[in-house]
C-alpha cells in the first residue's frame, strides 16, 4: 500500500517540474532580448558632404568623411529588470540609394554597452572620402539608413529599426 502514495508523488513532481519549465520558457524567449533598442535621435538629419577638393576661392583643401550622430536607447520590454537586460552592440548595418539604386551598403564592427533605460551616442560616417571622389557628384542626393545590432547579456538579439539621413552634395 506504502507504493501507491509514492507513485502518486514521483508523478506529481514530475507533472511539477514539467509546468514550471513550460512557465520559463515562455518567460526566457531566445530570439527576443529583454531591452527594447530604439534610435531615439540622429543629428543631423541632413548632411552637406563637399565633393570637390577646392574650396570655393580655389585653392586646396582636403576632403573628410562625413559623420552623423546617432542616440540609441535601450527600454526595458517590462518594469521587471534583471541582470540580463544591458545591451551590447555590436556592429551597424547602413546603406544609401539614389535614384532608386544602391549606392553603397556595408557593416561596421561596434562595441559599446547601454545599461537598462540608459542611452548611448556614436557617430556614424555616412559618406566616405572614397564614395565622395568616386561616386558622387555636385547636386547628387542619396538618402541612407542605418540600424544596430547587438545582444542583452543573456545573449538574446536585440536590433534597431533603420533611421535615415538625407546626404546632399554640394561644393563646399
Amino acid at each position: 500500500m506504502r507504493r501507491v502514495p509514492l507513485l502518486i508523488l514521483c508523478i506529481a513532481a514530475a507533472a511539477a517540474a514539467g509546468l514550471v519549465s513550460g512557465c520559463n520558457q515562455r518567460l526566457d524567449d531566445p530570439t527576443t532580448s529583454e531591452g527594447i533598442l530604439t534610435i531615439e535621435k540622429v543629428e543631423p538629419v541632413n548632411v552637406e558632404a563637399d565633393v570637390t577638393p577646392t574650396d570655393p576661392n580655389g585653392n586646396p583643401q582636403t576632403l573628410s568623411n562625413d559623420s552623423t550622430t546617432v542616440t540609441l536607447k535601450n527600454r526595458p520590454r517590462t518594469k521587471n529588470t534583471g541582470p540580463f537586460t544591458d545591451i551590447l552592440v555590436k556592429k551597424t548595418d547602413q546603406f544609401c540609394t539614389f535614384a532608386g539604386a544602391t549606392i553603397t551598403s556595408g557593416t561596421g564592427l561596434a562595441s559599446f554597452t547601454i545599461p537598462t533605460n540608459g542611452t548611448a551616442s556614436v557617430s556614424v560616417v555616412v559618406v566616405t572620402v572614397t564614395e565622395k571622389t568616386t561616386l558622387a557628384s555636385v547636386g547628387d542626393s542619396w538618402k541612407c539608413y542605418i540600424r544596430f545590432e547587438g545582444e542583452d547579456l543573456a545573449g538574446n538579439p536585440a536590433t534597431t529599426d533603420y533611421a535615415s539621413v538625407v546626404v546632399n552634395f554640394v561644393d563646399g
